[in-house]
């Protein structure tokens, strides 16, 4: 099966030369083992995001010597967009939570005592009690066993 994704995958890279950064909310892909054929499977979350980015350093740049042409460019509110988008999965867990009675969750297993990876996880853990998606964090010495860290996963 991994052959076939990687076959298929190769195939799709040579036939679609622009490189594309699928969004969170995107659509997996799997191969159908009858005809490698790509099959999309519905996002878990249907956010109202745009599915597939593709990088503007693709698009022509206007020529140097068009100095006269009207800009483009506008200031965005980073905070009022960031703030729409946590309303939007926060009504997105909400929805998942009354149709099936379960909500997301983030599971991390932290090793060591990194202060920037604990404010790191510290965020992430606020962040999903903002939107009401569960958080579960083990904290593990710097140096605990491999399987002390299976455990861990384990219980998750």
């Amino acid at each position: 099966m991994q052959r076939q994704v990687a076959s298929a995958w190769h195939k799709f890279t040579r036939t679609n030369r622009r490189p594309y950064l699928f969004s969170s909310s995107s659509p997996s892909y799997n191969t159908n083992s009858n005809n490698n054929s790509f099959l999309k499977t519905p996002p878990i979350l249907g956010l109202d995001l745009p599915e597939i980015w593709k990088p503007s350093v693709l698009k022509k740049t206007p020529s140097s010597h068009n100095h006269n042409a009207e800009q483009t460019a506008s200031v965005i509110d980073g905070i009022s967009i960031a703030e729409e988008i946590r309303s939007g999965i926060a009504q997105e867990v909400s929805r998942m939570k009354n149709a099936i009675g379960k909500v997301p969750g983030l599971a991390v297993i932290l090793v060591g005592e990194r202060r920037d990876s604990q404010a790191y996880v510290r965020n992430k853990v606020k962040a999903c009690e903002e939107v009401g998606i569960m958080s579960l964090t083990a904290d593990l010495p710097d140096d605990c066993l491999e399987d002390e860290v299976l455990c861990a996963v384990s219980k998750f």
